[in-house]
C-alpha cells in the first residue's frame, strides 16, 4: 500500500508538472489571442480530468 502512495504521489507530481508547462504556453499564446477566459476554461477542464484520473487510479487499486 505504501509504495502505491508513493507511486500515485509521484505520478501525481509528474502530471501537475506537466498541466503546469501547459498552462504557461496556453498563456503565453493567449497574450497573442487575447482570448484568456478561454484558457481559464480549458485549464478547468483539464484540472477536472486530472482530478478524475487520480480518483481512478486509487479505485482501480483498492
Amino acid at each position: 500500500m505504501l509504495i502505491f502512495t508513493y507511486y500515485l504521489i509521484t505520478q501525481n507530481a509528474t502530471l501537475r508538472q506537466h498541466c503546469h508547462a501547459l498552462t504557461h504556453m496556453r498563456t503565453r499564446k493567449a497574450r497573442h489571442d487575447g482570448t484568456l477566459q478561454y484558457i481559464k476554461q480549458e485549464k478547468k477542464k483539464h484540472e477536472d480530468k486530472t482530478q478524475r484520473h487520480i480518483h481512478n487510479e486509487i479505485k482501480a487499486h483498492t
